[in-house]
């Protein structure tokens, strides 16, 4: 990537660097060829149709900070927004960033103890599932 690039294209990378996402499954999933980033074409905007791409396929990216470099990075979430991969992601590094603090309240810490029991006890369900398995292959074999 050239380092003499347009002001949306630099927030691109910031973006996708700060996501941790790579370029080629950016240029992947937008439909952007990596040509926009290099040579000539790195010094050009994108035009409003990619701008549009963008935004609709990395939905966490604020918009306004985008098309100017004003406010937010990203966009505060909402639990219907929170199924891309991305977001995954976000979810993932806030939890590992903040697990001190989160540790230290009771709601959370419940939250994780129920999800360890969960954990747990579907583990179980699938040993006794196999067993069953077993158990019945058992028993067609004795009715034969």
């Amino acid at each position: 990537m050239d380092k003499i690039l347009s002001p949306i294209k630099q927030r691109v990378i910031i973006y996708l660097d700060n996501q941790g996402v790579k370029k080629s499954v950016f240029f992947k999933k937008t439909g952007i060829s990596a040509s926009n980033f290099k040579g000539i074409g790195a010094k050009s905007e994108l035009g409003g149709d990619k701008i549009v791409k963008i935004i609709t396929t990395f939905t966490n990216i604020h918009p306004e900070w985008l098309l100017t470099g004003k406010g937010e990075m990203l966009k505060a979430h909402s639990p219907k927004e929170l199924t891309l991969k991305e977001d995954v992601s976000y979810i993932i590094r806030y939890l590992l960033d903040n697990n001190e603090e989160l540790m230290k309240k009771e709601l959370f810490r419940k939250y994780i103890k129920g999800n360890i029991k969960l954990l747990q006890l579907e583990e179980e369900k699938d040993k006794y599932d196999e067993e069953m398995e077993k158990l019945k292959k058992v028993i067609l074999k004795k009715s034969k």
